[in-house]
């Protein structure tokens, strides 16, 4: 019975430590969905391995925690955009333009995630500033600001969508494009 207890309690802290990990960065996340290597272990093998646990169900505790956590997000980010709208801030239409448009970057986020995971900090760093160009000038061909989208397209920080390193696209802790955590 103590050893169940002490085994619930180890696992519960674990899940505590999944939620804080699960505000880094998409440069962290990626490093971590690389296969792993006897030098890198995945945080998902780390955590099994050091608490004796089954790699695939640690693995789907982190999956249902970033689901959770990325349904809140995105349910934030559409009562922002709604909030937008109601403000008359943006039009109906460019919420459902920025809507698709959060789905298109996320799409490509996905699709480059590998590719992403194997480019050096420059290399992803330049990345990320050729993908914030892009969206400001998608932005300003649907008339669109972007200081007032902050935390929907891009991290929340004074500087989004500015070209600054602090918040912009895709560098940020916490929440990203419409509901994802860069893990994501």
């Amino acid at each position: 019975m103590k050893r169940i207890l002490k085994r619930s309690l180890l696992v519960g802290g674990v899940l505590g430590a999944v939620g804080l990990a699960s505000v880094t960065s998409l440069a962290l996340t990626s490093n971590n969905a690389r296969a792993a290597t006897p030098e890198r272990q995945t945080l998902v093998e780390r955590v099994a391995d050091r608490f004796r646990l089954n790699t695939r169900d640690v693995q789907k505790v982190f999956d249902e925690d970033r689901a959770a956590h990325q349904a809140e997000h995105q349910a934030q980010a559409e009562q922002r955009l709604q909030t937008l709208v109601d403000n008359g801030t943006i039009t109906t239409q460019q919420k459902t333009t920025i809507e698709a448009k959060i789905k298109e970057m996320r799409a490509t986020r996905e699709a480059d995630q590998s590719r992403f995971a194997d480019m050096t900090p420059a290399e992803r760093q330049a990345k990320m500033e050729q993908d914030r160009a892009t969206l400001q000038e998608w932005a300003k061909q649907q008339g669109i600001d972007l200081t007032k989208l902050q935390g929907i397209l891009m991290g929340g920080g004074p500087h989004a969508g500015t070209g600054s390193s602090h918040g912009g696209f895709g560098g940020h802790h916490g929440m990203g494009m419409m509901g994802d955590r860069d893990n994501s």
